[in-house]
């Protein structure tokens, strides 16, 4: 039976239909029916031993189909069909597995040509898959990695074994971690994990996608270069910066602003608004200006606290549609400026000030002839460059026609010329002129000028030249005055004594005309020295009609026969403080004037004075009198007349409209000088044809003594006296005369013409002298030094001293010394009683 089973269950039939051949055919039946039996207990076997396996490769068979038919699911009892069966559902499962693994191809294809990197684990960590963007980012094959553990590619060994570890740390989230290349390099990466579930929900792997992060890095870098740059460049700036959004929050501010804030940190932070960090007054807001209009905003602000000055601004920033989505605030300290700007305009102001107050004009021009500067002087008086300059238009220098002629300034050197300029008053002018290039350092062709008015100096010079000559006069007329008015003393002295003694008729009346006549020469001799010599004026009372009569008789032998003289005069007049001699000259300078208005026809020169109240000074045409009562002296010709340009400048110095050596110019300049000494005021009205008017204001004073002469009227009001007197005088006849003159006033008289006699006689007899009366020029001792001695010896001793011309001495010297009065010759015996009167009794 062994050999049986063996032989079934080994060789099988072949071998035993090859052994059976050989044996003996009982023997062969006998073994055939052996292996009968043993097929059929196998058989048996087998379907008890094998069915229930085929079922259940069956049962798992029909469920990786999803096959949940419970008859379709079951294994018939016939083993054939049984096998059948199974077999059915092993191809079905075969056509199903085939699919998948085409469509398992196609997914690893697909995955292959992703450019992320990604690995699928196992819950383990096992890597089942990766694609082929992995393995070339590591450098690894896929079959190098497939079945190996992640920590060959992880750095650190971050992963955990455990399905727990992996859910909790891994499943859900994205982390940053290294992958180690084949080459032992790190790569930066950001890993997003999922996972795999099977239909019990059971971890079953997990799904790895991971990105390079070295670009990103590479980007993330440039970025916070180009942060760290710009807030480099804001902190850069040197003034508080920021950028604000609607709200007024600050996105962005640099250090400075950080440091004027109490906000905090500069980036990335929405910060306080503005109103929490600044003044709230500050209304209205700029950003908030930047946000409703769009455009930039300015604002200055002086800080009360720390005393700057800010200068706010506000920038709006726009985006693509052109709405204002932040504003840029900057902060800037304009104190320095502002002072910088303070001192730049008072340094301006200084210098126009200073350029204002050159007494000429100064400009600047450039080689086109445009005038750029030009000072007041310059604008007001040669109307250089204005109004145009006012305007912002500067004027030309072809206004001067000189300075156009000159050769070019720009390239000369200093140049200087004097030259004579018409002002806004058609008056000429004269002008020390300098003109030079200016070095500019832009290079512009700029040259500049300055003119003095340098009229009154050639006024000056002209003056001297006039007074040269009157010097000259006066040392003639100082060399012969002393004589002439010894000589003018005797005829004035003999006509007052025969005077005394002669009665009323024809001869007394000449002789009153001698002593007038003879009072009139000494009083030209005094005006000569005085005006020769410039002596000081001696303003006292004057009766004004007296001289205006006496000028007019003087005229009289000066005017041709064609003029005709009416005087009007009033009688009772108040007098006027001034020197005689300045109103003689006032009116024969303007009856001179108006000579030369009629030299060629025949006219009334009408000479008026009159009193009158003074009201309103401006309508009258003499704003800077003042109201009150004055001497109307009215000066009147029916002569040519003016043009009213010539009116304006008819007071001017040099002025003439007469011919070349037929006058100075200065005639109605004196007149007008002297008005204004006396501060009175002068007129004139004139047309062409019709003549020409003068009236000449005069204040008068209170009181009735007046000087400047009277009518002649020897022998009255003449005060007699008493006492001894020494009479010095070294000219014989004028010696005689005194004597006589004094006798005939009642006094005692011891004459000496040596005043060293005088001395002694003086000297031996001081005691009986009661007064002395003594000439100044004398040879030994003069009357000054007479005085001195005779003073030392007897004090108390009046002295009157006596001179008709004399340098050495004046009056106020004189009574210095102690001479009681000072008398010139020639003297009138009226005066000289009443001086000799007032002394002896004082």
């Amino acid at each position: 039976m062994l050999v049986v089973l063996l032989l079934l269950l080994g060789p099988g039939p072949p071998v035993f239909l090859a052994v059976a051949g050989e044996l003996p055919w009982h023997l062969a039946l006998t073994v055939g029916a052996a292996m009968l039996t043993g097929w059929l207990l196998l058989l048996v076997t087998l379907r008890r031993v094998l069915m229930a396996p085929l079922a259940d490769l069956h049962q798992r068979a029909a469920d990786l189909l999803k096959i949940h038919d419970a008859q379709a699911n079951e294994i018939p009892p016939d083993p054939a069909e049984a096998i059948g069966k199974i077999a059915h559902t092993l191809d079905l499962l075969n056509s199903r597995l085939q699919e998948n693994i085409l469509r398992a191809a196609t997914w690893e294809t697909i995955l292959d040509g992703m450019p992320e990197s990604l690995i699928v684990l196992s819950p383990g960590g096992e890597i089942r898959f990766v694609n082929q963007a992995t393995c070339e980012l590591l450098g690894y094959g896929k079959e190098e990695l497939q079945g190996r553990d992640i920590d060959l590619i992880m750095a650190g060994g971050l992963f955990g074994h455990t399905p727990g570890a992996v859910q909790s740390r891994w499943l859900g989230a994205k982390i940053s971690c290294e992958y180690q290349t084949k080459i032992g390099g790190g790569i930066p990466m950001e890993l997003a994990c999922s996972s795999l579930r099977d239909n019990a929900g059971e971890l079953s792997g997990i799904v790895c996608c991971a990105t390079d992060l070295r670009r990103q890095h590479t980007v993330e870098q440039a970025l916070r270069q180009s942060e760290l740059m710009l807030g480099s460049v804001f902190d850069a700036i040197p003034d508080p910066l920021a950028v604000r959004d609607r709200d007024l929050h600050i996105l962005l501010s640099n250090r400075h602003d950080d440091e004027t804030s109490p906000a905090g940190h500069r980036t990335g932070l929405i910060r306080d608004s503005c109103h929490q960090q600044m003044d709230p007054s500050c209304s209205p807001c700029l950003v908030r200006e930047v946000f409703a209009s769009g455009k930039p905003q300015r604002r200055e602000k002086h800080d009360p606290l720390d005393g700057a000055t800010r200068e706010y601004n506000a920038y709006p920033v726009f985006d693509v549609d052109g709405s204002v989505v932040m504003a840029i605030e900057h902060i800037h300290d304009i104190s320095v400026r502002i002072a910088a700007e303070r001192k730049l305009r008072d340094s301006e102001q200084r210098f126009q000030l200073f350029m204002d107050n050159v007494p000429g004009a100064v400009f600047i021009w450039n080689e086109n002839g445009r005038i750029l500067f030009a000072n007041r002087f310059a604008r007001e008086e040669l109307s250089l460059g204005a109004p145009d300059m006012e305007n912002g238009h500067p004027g030309e220098i072809t206004a001067l026609p000189l300075l156009a002629n000159w050769k070019n300034p720009l390239t000369e050197d200093v140049q200087a010329a004097v030259v004579s300029l018409t002002d806004r008053n058609d008056r000429l002018r004269s002008f020390s002129l300098y003109r030079f290039p200016l070095r500019h350092e832009q290079d512009q062709n700029l040259a500049g000028a300055i003119a003095l008015d340098i009229t009154e100096q050639k006024l000056l010079e002209t003056q001297l030249q006039q007074s040269q000559k009157l010097e000259a006069i006066g040392t003639l007329a100082g060399g012969i005055a002393h004589d002439f008015n010894n000589i003018l003393g005797a005829i004035l002295g003999y006509a007052e004594l025969i005077r005394l003694h002669t009665a009323e008729g024809l001869v007394a009346q000449d002789l009153d005309e001698i002593v007038v006549a003879a009072k009139r020469a000494a009083e030209l001799v005094r005006q000569i020295l005085s005006f020769s010599r410039h002596a000081e004026e001696e303003a006292r009372p004057v009766q004004v009609r007296f001289v205006v009569k006496e000028a007019l008789k003087l005229l009289r032998s000066t005017l041709p026969s064609s003029i005709e003289i009416i005087q009007d005069i009033s009688p009772d007049l108040s007098p006027v403080l001034a020197d005689p001699t300045r109103i003689h000259q006032v009116l024969m300078n303007l009856c001179t004037n108006a000579k030369q208005a009629m030299r060629d026809q025949k006219g009334i020169l009408r000479v008026a004075l009159h009193e009158r109240e003074v009201d309103d000074p401006l309508r009258l045409g003499c704003p800077h009198i003042a109201p009150g009562a004055y001497l109307d002296l009215e000066v009147s010709d029916t002569g040519c007349g003016m043009e009213p340009q010539l009116l304006r400048r008819i007071f001017d110095p040099f002025f003439t409209t007469k011919e070349k050596g037929q006058g100075t110019g200065l005639g109605l300049s004196v007149v007008h000088g002297i008005v204004t000494r006396l501060a009175g005021g002068i007129t004139v009205s004139s047309q062409p044809g019709q003549g020409s008017t003068f009236h000449v204001l005069l204040p008068v004073i209170a009181g009735d003594d007046a000087a400047g002469g009277s009518e002649a009227n020897v022998g009255t009001n003449i005060l007699q006296g008493e006492g001894t007197i020494l009479l010095v005088e070294d000219e014989v006849n004028l010696a005689r005369l005194m004597e006589k003159i004094l006798v005939g006033l009642g006094y005692r008289v011891t004459t000496c013409t040596d005043s060293l006699r005088a001395w002694k006689v003086f000297q031996d007899n001081h005691r009986e002298f009661d007064l002395v009366f003594t000439d100044m020029t004398m040879p030994g001792l003069n009357g000054a030094e007479l005085s001195q001695r005779i003073l030392k010896l007897s004090p108390k001793k009046p002295i009157v001293l006596c001179t008709g011309f004399n340098e050495l001495i004046n009056e106020e010297q004189a009574k210095r010394l102690g001479i009681r009065a000072y008398l010139k010759k020639p003297v009138p015996i009226e005066q000289l009683a009443r001086t000799l009167h007032e002394v002896l009794r004082s």
